[in-house]
């Protein structure tokens, strides 16, 4: 194809998002689907305005490995090591538990023992890509179901290593040429893990000391273009050891994660992230053969609705015997319901080595990408089932510490009201993962039912406290309405917890010295922060200088509001009356 052939191509992808996603977010549809849907319209087997898909599909594959990437920079590795258990524990009894019932179920309908195998270990995986975005999407990544999905679907993605190798052992026909192919499964998995463990300890000692010394360069493009040879240099070392190449994206932020570094690499990579996960998408919708699905749509219908369901009852009930709360559980069923990207390697795999015809393998494709597409759905089924469960009185009287065990450096958040419910919103979009102490029954319904971690409790009892974590927190933000009580609650911290960051907020100046005096790190007092941003209001719309206006507010701020702590012209300080003197007459 010319040059000029492959411009019309990106083009077209181009139009088709252009056009096509704006549209599914006016109807406030996910932008998964979006993509998705615009993929299949102008895919090979929708309007036939791409003919030729291999090509996009090779460069999207890098939108989950950024993807993964950006995940692996959120975490660290004593998160990591908090959430093993689900990831090693629970991951594991996903895959084998989901595998071994889907292959029961093939073999019931007749499919020979080795398909069997492969049919079950592909469709028991999920889409890391897809529901991760969901996830995002939806502002629940750093919730408890965030938290248990992305763990299930990292052991999800480690098992796709045996998995093909499985395929490649089990195959009539002989070696693929896959990356395994030759090697014993059993050498193939030891390579790999080894290959890790050599590729962690390398970037540990590496990574930090380079990124220092390009950014004392002060060179934005270099320290850019760094970035992306670490994370698609990892990602190849991974894929050249038999390793999904998402993995490799996932160490490299893993080790970044902890550096100096990490907002500035994030910033770099975001825009690259965000158009490489649409072309993915995209390309998942240019795989769906629609003449397939309308002759095998019984077969295709039938595949999408078992798995669904199969899997849904499977993770719910195995989230629920780990200890996860039942909402939180039959949420993380419907969210990992769907089939996943692996499936399609899998498949083709298993077609191209002859343990599967090639007719079987475009029928399980088609209600893999079906069910993917349904993912916002699920997710929002799940949600709604979540919120119904969640909101009876009963539930409230919920296990805390269960619910909160694998929080670590979260913030912890006593007192659910207005100014509570703000710094909430606040964490979330910030990705700092929170959870809420209430005492308002009423309160803590009302957040459940909106699937937010909100847990009944007396925010000054060291015991609701700990339950809580707080132990493992960031930081603690007290805001009780009793003034006696916050006081209890910051000084029981302080005492408990020297090292621990408390804030709080004060109803006056007077409980501001008070809970100064208790050990809170910093202290807002409510009134006069209103009054700061009410007389900026003032000034502003009365004429004075906007930059004038904010550094006399930043002024009273510094000297933590003392200025309005007695009648203020007389006590006014002499930073702030020259500030206020300075001001030209109107």
């Amino acid at each position: 194809m010319s040059e000029a052939g492959y411009l019309i191509d990106v083009l077209i992808i181009l139009g088709a998002a252009v056009v096509i996603v704006p549209l599914f977010q006016r109807l406030k549809a996910s932008m998964v689907l979006g993509f998705i849907v615009a993929g299949a319209l102008i895919g090979p087997y929708g309007f036939h305005f791409l003919r030729e898909v291999e090509a996009p599909q090779h460069v999207a594959e890098l939108g989950v490995v950024f993807l993964l990437f950006t995940v692996g920079l959120e975490l660290n590795l004593e998160r990591l090591r908090v959430i093993r258990k689900h990831v090693l524990g629970l991951g594991t009894a996903q895959v084998v538990v989901t595998g071994a019932l889907i292959g029961l179920a093939a073999a019931v309908l007749g499919l020979e023992w080795r398909a069997c195998i492969i049919v079950g270990g592909a469709l028991a995986l999920s889409s890391t890509a897809v529901v991760l975005q969901i996830l995002a999407e939806r502002g629940e990544l750093a919730t408890r179901v965030g938290r248990v999905s992305f763990a299930i679907l990292l052991l999800q993605d480690l098992a796709a290593v045996p998995l093909i190798a499985v395929v490649v052992a089990l195959s009539p026909v002989g070696p693929t040429g896959g990356p395994m192919a030759g090697d014993s499964a059993l050498v193939a998995i030891a390579t790999a893990v080894g290959a890790v463990i050599g590729m962690v300890i390398l970037g540990r000692l590496v990574l930090r000391p380079l990124f220092r010394l390009v950014a004392d360069g002060h060179n934005v493009e270099i320290f850019a273009a760094v970035t992306l040879f670490t994370l698609l240099g990892m990602s190849y070392a991974t894929a050249a050891v038999g390793l999904p190449m998402e993995l490799g994206g996932f160490l490299a932020g893993l080790l970044l994660s902890e550096s100096e570094f990490r907002h500035q690499v994030e910033g770099d990579i975001k825009p690259f992230r965000d158009l490489l996960l649409g072309l993915f998408f995209m390309t998942v919708g240019m795989s769906v053969d629609l003449s397939v699905v309308i002759a095998q749509l019984p077969a295709v219908l039938a595949v999408v609705v078992a798995l669904v369901v199969v899997k849904t009852i499977v993770i719910a009930g195995l989230c629920r015997l780990s200890g996860l709360s039942t909402p939180a559980s039959v949420h993380a069923g419907c969210v990992l319901s769907a089939g996943g990207e692996f499936a399609f390697v899998l498949f083709s795999l298993a077609a191209s080595g002859g343990l599967m015809s090639t007719s079987i393998s475009a029928v399980l494709v088609a209600a893999v990408v079906i069910s993917m597409a349904m993912t916002p759905l699920l997710a929002g089924i799940g949600a709604n089932i979540a919120s119904r469960v969640a909101a009876r009185a009963e539930y409230a009287s919920q296990d805390i510490a269960g619910d909160t065990a694998d929080l670590q450096d979260h913030v912890l958040i006593a007192g659910f009201g207005r100014v509570g419910q703000s710094v909430a919103k606040m964490m979330t979009t910030a990705g700092v993962p929170w959870v809420a102490i209430e005492a308002d029954m009423s309160r803590v319904a009302e957040a459940r039912a909106r699937n937010l971690p909100v847990f009944f409790g007396d925010g000054a009892r060291v015991e609701t406290l700990r339950a809580a974590g707080v132990e493992r927190a960031r930081g603690a933000v007290i805001i009780l309405d009793n003034v006696g009580e916050a006081e209890h609650a910051v000084d029981l911290l302080r005492r408990q917890l020297p090292n621990l960051q408390v804030f709080a907020r004060a109803h006056d100046h007077r409980h501001m010295r008070r809970l100064k005096a208790a050990g809170a790190t910093d202290v807002v007092p409510e009134t006069y922060e209103m009054s700061l941003q009410l007389a900026g209001v003032v000034l502003r719309r009365l004429g004075t200088d906007p930059e004038r206006v904010d550094s006399i507010v930043t002024q009273y701020r510094a000297d933590e509001y003392a200025l309005l702590g007695e009648i203020i012209f007389p006590t006014v300080g002499a930073t702030a009356k020259a500030a206020i003197t300075a001001q030209p007459a109107e």
